[in-house]
């Protein structure tokens, strides 16, 4: 199960590496992009999003390019996460049932109420900032190349345990006629 959406996972990247170059002014949004290691394309629209919600300014033109108004110190995780994703990202049964709710409850209800209170209660305190400092000097993120190198390797180590798996079955078959 997700906590939240790619897509939020990829803002909230966005907001830490334009926190740490608030001082900057603008942004153009392929140079956050970059050095949150996401996609482009992919977040163009999620910037739109946080211009709506009041997070960031947006100026069109020659120069023009995003600009940070909220304070990253005082912007909250959850914030951001339900700006993105909406407020009813956490509100269904963590297993999918239509009909759970307090009074026909299922198996983990009790349990995901409680972690989803305190764990929206931790992205409360928890600041664009502090994300920001948290990952201190290091790069925000892995470049988007270094996931789609990652993402075939974990596709190649499929097919050859698959594969290898054709030839097991085929040899116990051989053996077993013998």
């Amino acid at each position: 199960m997700k906590l939240y959406s790619r897509r939020c996972t990829y803002t909230i990247r966005a907001l830490t590496a334009m926190a740490a170059r608030a001082q900057a002014g603008r942004f153009r949004a392929a140079d956050i992009c970059r050095a949150a290691g996401i996609p482009e394309s992919y977040t163009r629209k999620t910037f739109q999003t946080l211009v709506q919600a009041g997070f960031l300014e947006a100026a069109t033109g020659p120069g023009g390019g995003y600009r940070m108004i909220s304070d990253p110190t005082h912007t909250s995780l959850r914030q951001v996460v339900e700006a993105v994703d909406g407020t009813d990202e956490w509100s269904g049964c963590v297993l999918g049932h239509a009909r759970c709710n307090p009074r026909h409850p299922c198996a983990l209800h009790p349990m995901w109420q409680s972690l989803k209170a305190r764990m929206l209660a931790d992205l409360e305190h928890i600041t664009v900032h502090d994300s920001g400092k948290a990952m201190g000097r290091a790069r925000v993120g892995a470049s988007s190349k270094d996931e789609l190198n990652t993402e075939r390797i974990k596709r190649k180590s499929r097919q050859v345990a698959q594969s290898s798996r054709k030839k097991i079955k085929t040899a116990a078959k051989k053996d077993g006629q013998r």
